[in-house]
């Protein structure tokens, strides 16, 4: 028999970086009320405390990398890739989780002819 193998203590971590990140609908949503370059421009401002000054931004992903070949080299990887088909998706609406819920306009079938004379 083995040994039991030695936790590595990095789950907390991992799941907490989940909640920071901003989710697909909110970046979705500053896309389309800023535009790309705008949104782009606004989040490479110099910045000190980020990784590579804040100069290199993954705006689908909401990430900062230390350096353009990181970048680059980001951008072919599948989690990246998986990013971008979900903006292209609509996101999930109050429509659609009220008619999910039963609270849409009632579909009563097609309107019955009356034979008016």
């Amino acid at each position: 028999m083995g040994r039991i193998a030695k936790r590595k203590g990095n789950f907390k971590q991992n799941r907490r970086k989940i909640f920071l990140q901003r989710h697909v609908d909110q970046i979705k949503e500053e896309i389309e009320r800023k535009g790309v370059f705008q949104a782009i421009t606004e989040h490479t401002a110099v910045d000190l405390e980020l990784p590579g000054l804040g100069q290199y931004y993954c705006l689908p992903c909401d990430r900062y990398f230390v350096s353009n070949d990181a970048l680059n080299s980001h951008y072919k990887t599948k989690a990246h890739k998986r990013r971008l088909k979900d903006l292209q998706e609509t996101p999930y609406s109050l429509r659609e989780a009220e008619a999910a819920g039963g609270l849409s306009a009632p579909d009563n079938g097609r309107p019955l002819r009356t034979n008016h004379v």
